[in-house]
């Protein structure tokens, strides 16, 4: 019986996590590739498992073995009539209208029936377990570890193993046929527990209730982990991609904290506590300061969030209640985990301009650490007063450091200087800077500080936050420590939009997420100039034929809109762009006037770039721009063989494909080689990492075009163009498969 039930937990949990990536990857093209799909839909996934988590609560409170099992049998029969697996997206509205509402939708028509059974089942299982005569029915908690296990295994197989191997369709229909296989394994264990169900254990079971507060600290304790789950899944993917992957390494943490907090013999969950002091004030530092050294920074988030995730989910082990109040502990783990989710992809979007949501929570976990006991009044008011101190420390410090680097940084070279003749003539060989110098002694003074407070959960709370806090108080505030000053703001489901004067510069600038998507300056000769990646673009214009010249262009992403002013005069420019926010800053002259006024005739498309462009007549634009982020990453649906076999339809005979594939780190170049032979089309790179004029940034741009007509001879080699070759042995990426660990720098 054991076995039984054993084999069909990890079956269950198996179809349960590789649902969530492969339906969420069905969903991303619809919504252009945005890293809120996944918080979206893990808060419906959330959701439903609450609800299974009540379903089998309420069942075991209300309802015999043999009517709740009848019940169960009925529900399992109405699943299987959503079989095959099918997404659909067919709701009367576009995605891009309600995204929220759209997902939900889509995920509640196509998988929210055998989703609830499947999440319903652990809980089901181990309390019918602790009902019967089977000698582990005291302690039915090991099968929750059989449980996660199951979900871990899937969520390796699947990028390793099943995407690279299976297409969507191929990948739906092997669920689907596993997902039988699973309702017979459940099949069989309504029939054991038919045989074996012991009447005053479950008598025992219908009077266990717990202390409202009991409860409450369960789902604290469950809520915070789930939110950095979220949390911390949106900053890796935010400048990176928003790809199964990368949505599966945080949830693979997330889950073996599990595993190792409910083993039979737990030995992390002190580590991990320990772990904490050190690895969370340094991500505090890293998120203030906003490092962007992409491989220690991500392994910094990573192992942090193990050690937060391995101390509240060890606390909950250690507070577990006995067997009979089993499916109200489960029930109270999955509301805190369903909150978690709600917070991140509903109500902090509507909340914070910013996505403060992450470090909010990060700063909430040291409040749940193991506290002391009773302490005087005097050391609990200096839990609250040396965090406030500590935060005015900080404010002064930053604003004194932003008094010498940014408002007079003739103060920085005078003391540089003079370091520098004092340590030389000592030493004779090595040169000190007063910024580094200033930074290490900061942050020994903020560890020291943090490490003294540690043991008191309330005050190392408070001094987390208040590092977290300090910096963008002081860079909000006037006279701070930037030139910079947002004029606009707006978040949405795709991201975060800023418009920044930038007063030194006398350019208004446009932010998503963490990364510059345009600018425009404010001074009367550069004003309908093309600045930033796209100044030195003039030359591809240029070298168009002049048929392709007279035809339409395309430009998937719209940014500022600055390359409507390489067109020429009532020349149709297409703009596709999927972030409402985006088209609403662009069309305010008073933030940018490049669509009013270059001479391009401007039109704007609302829609995700792939999917409406694939709408167009076929062989329309002479040329064809792919420049869509969201912050620093680029969709991947718009770079696999299969979207190219899109643009190769719509561009005409001599036109041109032109890509930015800028990225701090990700090199893309060896992905549009293999693109570009695998479909015959011939490809130009240009890295310009020191352009010249105005206002211009580094970039790297990829210009291909179907056959070699399309190129004026001799041009693009002149022009610092390279052919683009691409590396033997490196695989196309398709809508099936892509692999981003071999872009990383």
């Amino acid at each position: 019986m054991t076995s039984l039930y054993t084999l069909t937990i990890f079956t269950s949990a198996f179809l349960l996590f590789l649902l969530q990536p492969m339906v969420a990857k069905l969903l991303l093209p619809h919504l252009g590739g945005s890293p809120a799909v996944w918080n979206t839909a893990m808060m419906f996934f959330q959701i439903t498992l609450l609800f299974g988590y009540a379903y089998a609560h309420w069942g075991g409170q209300r309802l015999n073995v043999r009517l709740q099992t009848r019940t169960h049998l009925i529900l399992m029969a109405v699943s299987l009539l959503f079989l095959p697996l099918a997404v659909r997206t067919d709701f009367g509205f576009g995605s891009v209208e309600w995204p929220v509402l759209w997902i939900l939708l889509a995920l509640g028509v196509s998988v929210g029936v055998p989703f609830l059974v499947l999440s319903a089942t652990s809980s089901l299982l181990q309390s019918w377990l602790a009902r019967s005569t089977a000698k582990d029915a005291n302690n039915p908690y090991f099968l929750y570890s059989a449980s996660n296990i199951g979900s871990l295994l899937a969520l390796a197989a699947y990028p390793f193993v099943i995407e690279p191997v299976l297409k969507l369709d191929q990948q739906t229909q092997l669920w689907s046929l596993l997902y039988l296989a699973f309702t017979g394994l459940m099949a069989g264990c309504i029939l054991q527990i038919r045989r074996h169900v012991q009447a005053e254990v479950r008598q025992s079971l219908l009077h266990a209730k717990h202390p409202l507060r009991q409860r409450a600290y369960w789902v604290l304790l469950a809520f915070v982990p789930s939110s950095l789950l979220l949390g911390v899944t949106t900053y890796i993917t935010t400048d990176i991609a928003s790809i199964p992957l990368l949505w599966i390494i945080p949830l693979a943490i997330y889950l073996l904290t599990f595993i190792l907090a409910f083993a039979r013999e737990p030995r992390m969950i002190d580590r991990a506590l320990n772990a904490q002091v050190g690895l969370v004030p340094i991500t505090a530092l890293a998120l203030a300061f906003e490092f962007n050294y992409i491989t220690p920074v991500l392994l910094l988030h990573l192992f942090t969030f193990f050690a937060i995730a391995m101390g509240c989910h060890g606390t909950l082990s250690r507070a577990r209640p006995k067997a009979s109040g089993l499916t109200d502990f489960y029930f109270c783990l999955s509301l805190g985990g369903m909150l978690g989710g709600i917070f991140n992809a509903l109500i902090a979007p509507m909340l914070f301009t910013d996505p403060i949501e992450y470090p909010l929570i990060l700063a909430l976990a040291m409040f749940l650490r193991p506290a002391p006991g009773a302490t005087d009044k005097r050391t609990q008011r200096m839990d609250i007063i040396l965090p406030a101190a500590f935060f005015g420390l900080l404010l002064a410090a930053f604003w004194i450091s932003a008094f010498i680097f940014v408002r007079h940084p003739e103060i920085a070279t005078d003391i540089n200087n003079w370091l520098k003749l004092r340590w030389t003539a000592e030493k004779g060989w090595y040169t000190l800077s007063l910024r580094p110098l200033l930074a290490c002694a900061f942050f020994l003074a903020v560890m020291a500080f943090l490490y003294r407070g540690h043991t008191r959960p309330i005050r190392f709370g408070l001094s987390i936050a208040a590092v977290l806090a300090a910096v963008p108080i002081m860079n909000a505030a006037p006279n701070g420590g930037t030139l910079a000053n947002v004029v606009y703001a707006e978040r949405n489901f795709f991201g975060v939009n800023r418009v920044i004067e930038n007063k030194e510069d006398k350019a208004l600038v446009l932010m998503h997420g963490t990364t510059m998507h345009g600018l425009q300056s404010k001074r009367p000769a550069l004003r309908l100039q093309p600045l930033a990646y796209y100044g030195h673009l003039s030359d591809v214009f240029s070298a168009l034929h002049d048929d392709a010249k007279q035809l339409p262009m395309a430009v998937i992403g719209l940014g500022t809109g600055s390359v409507a002013c390489h067109g020429l005069k009532e020349q149709r420019a297409d703009f596709y762009e999927i972030d409402p926010a985006v088209v609403e800053i662009a069309q305010t002259p008073e933030h940018f006037s490049y669509l009013k006024d270059c001479p391009a005739e401007s039109h704007v498309v609302l829609g995700d770039g792939r999917l409406e462009i694939a709408k167009a007549e076929d062989k329309h634009y002479g040329l064809l721009v792919i420049d869509a982020f969201s912050s620093d990453a680029l969709p991947m649906h718009l770079i696999t063989r299969e979207a190219f076999e899109i643009y190769r339809s719509k561009l005409a005979p001599r036109g041109l494909l032109l890509l930015n594939i800028s990225n701090r780190h990700l090199n893309l170049a060896p992905v549009m080689a293999a693109i570009a032979q695998d479909a015959g089309w011939i490809a130009f790179l240009r890295r310009n990492m020191q352009p010249k004029g105005p206002l211009a940034v580094p970039s790297v741009w990829v210009v291909m075009a179907p056959n070699t007509g399309a190129f004026k001879e001799d041009f693009w080699p002149a022009q610092g163009w390279e052919l683009l070759r691409a590396d033997p042995g490196t695989r196309v990426w398709t809508d099936n498969y892509s692999n981003i660990l071999q872009t990383l720098f």
